[in-house]
């Protein structure tokens, strides 16, 4: 039976604050610049007028209210009983937008056959009814152009995932990352042979859940063709397009324009950090590698950050690195790029992680950049707390180089390592360029499309 026409209680047009999600490293920042400031200002100009008070009573309100919402969603209600009867507990323009039958999305590309711009700022919900099962059927008043008479219908599993969070999430728990040094680095259960790899979505779900928990992986028996790179990155992702190209020769060249493509010894790095967004994720297929020299070395930032957790000196520094900006730049064969990062990115969610001595410390971790060779050369008014930055740098390069991070080894021709570009920084020995022939073809994958291939094959990986 139809339900008479419903009200809807409007949040503060403020509410959308309190939404905004800062990473902790944000936070600090502006704790301190207002600490700083205040103490260079006296003490009656901080004084804020009782409009902020008025501000801070309608986030809390609004964030009561929206909790409330939550809440009941998350038992499969869409409608509450209010002081004048059923109420909405979602906007109506909300409601609408999240209606999924045929006449709304696209069955074939999924996409919204209206703009969500022309849907009437006075559209209501007009009745309701509930069925046995809990699903919901909805008529609306002041409807879209062309959808007169539109009945939308709600799964009660799907009004209870709007409650569930804030974002719903479309594939199960991210799996925890595994932290490792050169002892504890699960080299079997990182290597994969090629065919195995891309023959079944069964083996590239193995290949790609390895390389979410620990970020590295080798895939063997690969072809010893230049266009095997571009094969085995699609099954990643789009490939990452750069100066550089689609695909890359790391071979020495006379008159290099960068240090890799020179026979001397590069110390650890990430590529291509004066970015603004720098692929995460590298390949480096290995053509030939007969020269004395050239081993590989790869670190796992994580767990140096982990060890720098174990002392009260270590998580100083650690905050240093959360909270100053370093500056790379890249000024050379007609390119110019520059960008200004924290050692250490934090993320609003937390991302539970394995074999660490200090996961608490960790749990927020999101992306490290490290890129010593390609920093930026000139004084910049950006680098603050220099001393404090450079000594915080030392503390962590320490750790870093020391034995017990590196894992080294020599890629045989046929062979491929795939890294996380922004959590596993890697190295190359020097080499003798007159015993042999050293040639690796590499590519890049962008983050987001990693993680669009990880969702799609999230149901093949463990729990």
């Amino acid at each position: 039976m139809a339900q008479p026409r419903t009200s809807f209680t409007k949040l503060p047009s403020i509410a959308l604050r309190s939404f905004v999600l800062r990473s902790p490293a944000q936070t600090c920042t502006r704790t301190r610049l207002l600490s700083h400031s205040a103490q260079a200002r006296p003490a009656a100009r901080v004084v804020r007028p009782p409009k902020y008070a008025v501000r801070q009573e309608r986030l809390v309100s609004a964030s009561s209210t929206a909790a409330a919402s939550r809440r009941t969603l998350s038992q499969g209600s869409l409608f509450s009983e209010g002081p004048s009867g059923s109420e909405c507990v979602i906007h109506p323009i909300l409601l609408r937008k999240a209606c999924t039958c045929p006449h709304c999305i696209n069955p074939s590309d999924k996409q919204f056959n209206y703009s969500s711009a022309d849907i009437p700022l006075d559209i209501a919900v007009d009745t309701w009814k509930q069925d046995a099962a809990g699903n919901y059927s909805v008529t609306w008043k002041n409807d879209l152009p062309g959808y007169q008479d539109h009945v939308s219908t709600f799964s009660a599993d799907q009004v209870r995932s709007w409650g569930a969070a804030e974002v719903p999430k479309r594939v199960s728990p991210s799996p925890p990352k595994f932290l490792w040094d050169k002892d504890s680095f699960p080299l079997d259960a990182s290597t994969f042979p090629y065919h195995d790899f891309v023959g079944s979505a069964q083996g590239r779900a193995k290949v790609v859940y390895q390389l979410w928990r620990t970020g590295l992986v080798f895939i063997t028996h690969m072809p010893t063709d230049e266009k095997a790179v571009e094969h085995l990155a699609a099954q990643l992702g789009p490939l990452y397009n750069s100066f550089y190209g689609l695909t890359w020769d790391v071979r020495s060249v006379p008159g290099a324009k960068n240090v890799a493509y020179t026979h001397r010894f590069l110390g650890f790095h990430m590529d291509l950090l004066y970015m603004h967004e720098p692929p995460q994720y590298q390949l480096l297929h290995c053509l030939e590698n007969t020269c004395t020299g050239g081993e590989s070395q790869f670190a796992d930032t994580f767990k140096v950050l982990d060890r720098m957790a174990a002392s009260p000196e270590g998580q100083r520094h650690l905050q240093t690195l959360q909270l100053t900006p370093q500056r790379y730049g890249y000024f050379n064969d007609g390119h110019h790029y520059t960008r200004n990062r924290a050692t250490v990115s934090s993320s609003p969610f937390p991302q539970p992680c394995e074999n660490a001595d200090h996961p608490a410390a960790l749990s927020h971790l999101d992306r490290v950049y490290w890129s010593p060779p390609f920093e930026y050369p000139a004084p910049s008014d950006l680098e603050q707390d220099i001393e404090a930055n450079t000594a915080a740098r030392h503390f962590f390069s320490h750790l870093l180089n020391s034995d017990q991070a590196i894992v080294e080894t020599k890629l045989t021709a046929g062979t491929c390592t795939i890294f996380n570009n922004l959590r596993v920084v890697h190295a190359r020995r020097a080499f003798d360029v007159n015993s042999g022939k050293r040639w690796l073809k590499g590519a890049y994958v962008a983050g987001q499309d990693f993680n669009s291939t990880f969702a799609s094959l999230r149901d093949l990986m463990p729990s």
